[in-house]
């Protein structure tokens, strides 16, 4: 471990490091996650962080890890001295790391949905954070999740509020970078004053660290390269502390933010955490009946709550002009719209806006699913579902573009299956609690069942006749089964089945535990 800093500057840094972290989440017992790309804002940070650990006046009692990532974007030869950088460093400071390797070409060919190739990296990045750490995920003990540190300083946020003035976005970019953000703490920001780069170059120098310099850096090609290369030196010898400038600018900025944030209903935005189908929604007529700004202003905010949180500089505006003009047209429509260009999609239906990303690489799920048949269902009736088994359990691979989960116990017992072939859609079933007769698809729309969340929707049938569908039940956020008996080309043909055997449909019970696990 190193040793506590021993010049003057160090001493004074350090302290005023010690003091931002005094209330850190899971700071006792807990786990912080440092990423660390190899240059000299994150293996600074990964000390400093060392030295905390092993301080014994603060009995700081954590665990700590360095995560790196590889994005496959630069050349071998440089991602191989990244990777020796913050591997000398986590050697020296007895730090285990966690190495992830992004295939070469994936961010490049993902970077025109994403808005640019930084803007792809940055997605990817989180995304894997967020694997590794359960970023976003709920725990009923919040101090026991892991926190991801990043490294962001007092020019990054500054430089940050200056492109997004010069983009004319109005949104909380303007704020700068916030110092916490859900799993994720910027410990340099949280520092009174934030240090800057050449603070930080210096403290390397004083505390002999070894890091990278990216030669992209100092290369004005990207626009936050040229701006922090070329226009923020000119307006610093021009006009003389811009710093401070900004920083009133900031203030000033916060109580307009505040107040537009304070007109947006609180229960306007609601997320949804279906595995696989996180959103937001909202109601139509609740959101029309706001003013244009502060519409505006409530979808910015929204979006936070998004996973990985998108950078809203980047959310173009006609986007927000597309969204407003269907959603508040006077027809009604059902209406998909996708913007390309940065990957968000949203969808309205049933007097409901649903706001999601379509930026997330297909990837194949896992689902867990557990069936548990109520007492009436124990009894089995003639020719009736030979699925009741109390509990049932079915483990089985699924992707999205098809698949079965059969029970492996009792291979011939009704198994579910995805629900896309559109024929289906149009075949007839009889509901056991009223005895009304319709098609699958009369039923889906009187579930509400948005149009974007059907692929998600299980058969349970015996290859013959079906017995029910388990669908995402979103506002209750759950999954929920609705039985049936169904299955028949037309009402009179199924008419003519039960008839039969009226003893085929029947109220079953039952609950469900759904799962998604990647």
């Amino acid at each position: 471990m190193p040793d506590l800093p021993s010049t003057q500057r160090s001493r004074a840094f350090y302290q005023r490091f010690l003091k931002a972290m005094e209330h850190a989440p899971c700071r006792q017992g807990g786990e912080f996650h440092v990423a660390v790309s190899g240059g000299r804002d994150s293996i600074l940070l990964l000390y400093m962080m060392a030295m905390l650990k092993s301080d014994r006046a603060c009995a700081a009692g954590f665990d700590l890890r360095a995560l790196h990532i590889d994005h496959g974007i630069r050349s071998v030869e440089e991602s191989e001295k990244d990777m020796n950088a913050v591997f000398s460093a986590a050697i020296r400071l007895s730090v285990p790391l966690t190495l992830y390797r992004e295939p070469r070409g994936r961010i490049e060919a993902f970077a025109s949905a994403a808005g640019g190739l930084e803007s792809a990296a940055r997605t990817l990045r989180y995304r894997v954070f967020n694997g590794l750490l359960n970023l976003s995920g709920e725990s009923p003990d919040t101090a026991s999740r892991p926190v991801l540190l990043t490294a962001h300083h007092g020019d990054d946020s500054r430089e940050t509020i200056l492109q997004s003035l010069l983009e004319g976005n109005l949104g909380s970019r303007l704020l700068g970078i916030p110092p916490e953000s859900p799993g994720i703490i910027r410990p340099f920001l949280l520092m009174s004053p934030p240090p800057g780069r050449d603070e930080i170059t210096a403290l390397c120098e004083d505390l002999n660290i070894v890091f990278v310099d990216d030669s992209s850096n100092r290369e004005s090609v990207q626009r936050r390269n040229f701006l922090r290369n070329r226009i923020i030196p000119a307006l610093n010898e021009q006009m003389g502390n811009l710093d401070g400038r900004m920083e009133s600018l900031r203030d000033s900025w916060r109580e307009i933010h505040e107040y537009m944030l304070a007109q947006v209903p609180r229960t306007l935005w609601k997320p949804c955490s279906i595995p696989g189908r996180e959103h937001l929604q909202a109601s139509t007529d609740q959101f029309c009946e706001l003013e244009p700004i502060i519409r505006r202003r409530s979808v910015q905010q929204a979006l936070l709550n998004l996973r990985p949180p998108p950078r809203e500089e980047r959310i173009p505006e006609e986007f927000f002009r597309e969204l407003e003009r269907l959603a508040c047209s006077s027809n009604g429509s059902t209406a998909l719209r996708r913007h390309e260009g940065y990957g968000l999609q949203f969808h309205l239906e049933y007097g409901r806006i649903y706001l999601y990303s379509s930026l997330a690489p297909g990837r194949k799920k896992r689902y867990f699913v557990q069936l548990y048949a109520g007492r009436e269902s124990r009894v089995r009736p003639s020719g009736g579902l030979t699925l009741i088994f109390t509990p049932v359990r079915r483990v089985a691979e699924n992707s999205e573009h098809g698949g079965e989960l059969r029970n492996s116990v009792h291979p011939d017992a009704p198994f579910l299956r995805n629900l896309e072939d559109s024929e289906s859609l149009k075949k007839y079933l009889k509901l056991p609690e009223n005895n009304e007769y319709l098609t699958l698809k009369e039923l889906i729309r009187r579930r509400r069942i948005p149009e974007w969340m059907r692929r998600d929707i299980f058969l349970l049938e015996d290859g013959r006749r079906w017995y029910g569908i388990i669908y995402p039940d979103d506002l209750p956020q759950k999954w929920s089964f609705q039985p049936f008996y169904g299955g028949g080309t037309s009402r009179r043909e199924l008419e003519r089945e039960l008839r039969s055997n009226p003893e085929m449909v029947r109220k079953y019970d039952i609950t469900i535990k759904m799962e998604q696990c990647w």
